[in-house]
């Protein structure tokens, strides 16, 4: 338990995968878990607007936290920060290559007026609140890997079969695995193959 780790979210090579090899990212870990865990894939940044640069002197010596509220404050950029920005706050203990710092500031306050402080509590409300999304999420992600193609709205079905019938076992990643290899879709590729 002491050890700040267990699960994806914590694993050092998707904390490095999401930072910008110096820096900490919330905004990529944020996108990152917004679109991959839950399934809620975020509009793209408008036009011209550039990153967050460290290197700017109007952010010298604010926290990320602060820099990403400056940022946020551009009207072309608030309403898509209000969603991110949460997600990937709650990160920052760990830095770019996910070496935990324990006093770091992960709290934050999710759109739905949940108050988070760290990945831990994040993982908590992920089990509470949003374990079918996450369920659903991740089920697509492996069907569409196990039939090596993008899903349609004619498979909504399937997922959703599929993600009934682990939420009502409270099927593990295993279980789910071979839920999908075992679903007609997938023994229909089989056959295709053949």
């Amino acid at each position: 338990p002491d050890s700040r780790r267990g699960g994806l979210m914590t694993q050092a090579s998707f904390l490095a995968g999401r930072s910008d090899g110096n820096h900490a990212h919330p905004i990529k870990r944020g996108v990152w878990l917004m679109s991959k865990l839950l399934g809620d894939e975020p509009p793209p940044p408008p036009p011209n607007v550039p990153e967050l640069d460290s290197t700017n002197p109007d952010f010298k010596g604010l926290t990320v936290k602060e820099q990403l509220a400056l940022h946020s404050e551009k009207e072309s950029c608030i309403a898509c920060h209000q969603k991110i920005d949460p997600w990937g706050v709650v990160f920052e203990q760990y830095d770019a290559v996910g070496r935990f710092l324990p006093k770091a500031d992960a709290n934050t306050k999710l759109q739905d007026g949940t108050a988070l402080n760290g990945v831990a509590e994040l993982k908590a409300y992920l089990t509470a609140q949003k374990q079918r999304d996450l369920c659903r999420s991740v089920t697509s992600h492996l069907l569409a890997y196990a039939l090596g193609r993008d899903l349609s709205y004619l498979d909504e079905a399937d997922v959703e079969q599929l993600v009934d019938a682990a939420m009502k076992n409270g099927s593990g990643f295993q279980d789910l695995i071979k839920l999908i290899v075992t679903h007609p879709l997938f023994s229909h590729l089989e056959g295709e193959r053949s």
